[in-house]
């Protein structure tokens, strides 16, 4: 598809000069046309694929520096992956991987001494990301569930700010609901979902056994 698209627009910018050349015996003009078309895919070709392979080591070193509690290299991983978030076919999960990083910043920050402000700065700039990722492709469910996570996060710190906690509930709602109509077994959504139904009342379907319950469904799903 790269190399016919690629051939319509360079025979369409030529095809006056071209006609003229090839009406006047220039068959080797239409070979030389050619041979550049078929470079030129070849090389995006060739640079796609080198993006691809980048991005895919770099989000390999974020989950390693998730799991080892990394933070300043989450940050610095978040940054190396900024070349590529215009990247047509790329940008939704680089987006996602870049909110990633600065989603699990923000929770290894609960274990170290980290001010709650620059814990609610990594998770409001991890919804960002999230959300770019979901406009790009709003079918990829676990871009949702991330966002739903920060904005969990982000009402609990707001627990004195009833005006802030409303705002930030309008914008967690329509993504629960979302994730919930899409991937109700998604192991992520549920281990999410979890503290939520945790610090809500009985009667509003949550309380500690409901919640344990969902997390560990979350469990079973994830060894499926």
């Amino acid at each position: 598809m790269l190399l016919r698209n690629l051939w319509i627009v360079l025979t369409s910018r030529a095809s006056g000069r071209l006609s003229g050349l090839v009406e006047r015996g220039g068959t080797s003009a239409l070979k030389v046309l050619t041979i550049l078309a078929i470079s030129a895919a070849a090389a995006l070709v060739a640079s796609a694929q080198s993006a691809r392979t980048s991005v895919i080591k770099i989000v390999a070193e974020i989950q390693r520096a998730d799991y080892e509690g990394n933070r300043p290299e989450l940050k610095s991983l978040y940054e190396e992956l900024t070349p590529f978030v215009d990247d047509k076919e790329l940008a939704s999960r680089v987006r996602y991987w870049r909110g990633f990083a600065l989603w699990r910043r923000a929770i290894n920050g609960g274990n170290e001494s980290v001010g709650p402000k620059e814990i609610e700065e990594d998770l409001k700039a991890a919804v960002d990301e999230f959300n770019a990722s979901s406009a790009q492709d709003p079918a990829f469910v676990d871009a949702k569930i991330g966002a739903l996570s920060c904005l969990s996060y982000l009402i609990f710190m707001n627990q004195k700010d009833p005006a802030r906690m409303q705002e930030l509930i309008a914008q967690a709602s329509p993504l629960s609901k979302d994730a919930k109509a899409a991937d109700p077994d998604n192991p992520r959504l549920l281990w999410v979902l979890g503290p939520n139904i945790w610090n809500a009342p009985p009667e509003r379907g949550g309380g500690q056994d409901k919640a344990i319950e969902t997390t560990l469904r979350g469990l079973e799903e994830a060894r499926k």
